[in-house]
C-alpha cells in the first residue's frame, strides 16, 4: 500500500505529474506490479481498472518498461496533442473516483489493524 500511495501523493498533483509518474513506476515493472496487488487486496477495483487503462495507453506509445532509455518528461503532453487527448480522461476519472478509493482503503484499514500493525502482548 506503501507504493500506491507514494504514487498517488504524487500523480493526484496534476496531469502533467500524473503522467509522469505513471511512466516513471511503469518503468519498474515489479513497483508498478505491487501497486495493483495492493489495489486488489483492498478491492479497488475502479482504480485497478484506471491504472490498467492508463498503461495500457503509455504502452501504445511506446513508453519505457525500464529506466533503460526512460526519456519520459512532464513537457511531452505540451508537445503531443493525441497523447494530452488520451490522458486527459484518465486523469479526470482519478480525480473523480479517488475520494471513494481513498475512503475504502482507510476503513478497511480502521476494521483490520492487525493487518498492518503488530500489537505486541
Amino acid at each position: 500500500m506503501f507504493m500506491f500511495s507514494a504514487y498517488y501523493n504524487h500523480a493526484s498533483k496534476s496531469m502533467a505529474e500524473f503522467y509522469w509518474w505513471t511512466a516513471y513506476f511503469l518503468a519498474q515493472p515489479k513497483t508498478w506490479s505491487e501497486i495493483k496487488i495492493g489495489l486488489r487486496h483492498f478491492r479497488a477495483n475502479a482504480m485497478l481498472q484506471l491504472l490498467e487503462e492508463l498503461e495500457g495507453t503509455l504502452k501504445a506509445w511506446n513508453h519505457p518498461r525500464s529506466f533503460q532509455g526512460f526519456d519520459v518528461t512532464y513537457k511531452d503532453l505540451d508537445n503531443d496533442p493525441e497523447l494530452l487527448s488520451s490522458i486527459s480522461p484518465l486523469n479526470t476519472r482519478l480525480h473523480e473516483i479517488s475520494s471513494a478509493i481513498l475512503k475504502g482503503i482507510g476503513e478497511h484499514i480502521r476494521k483490520s489493524p492487525h493487518e498492518f500493525i503488530k500489537f505486541e502482548d
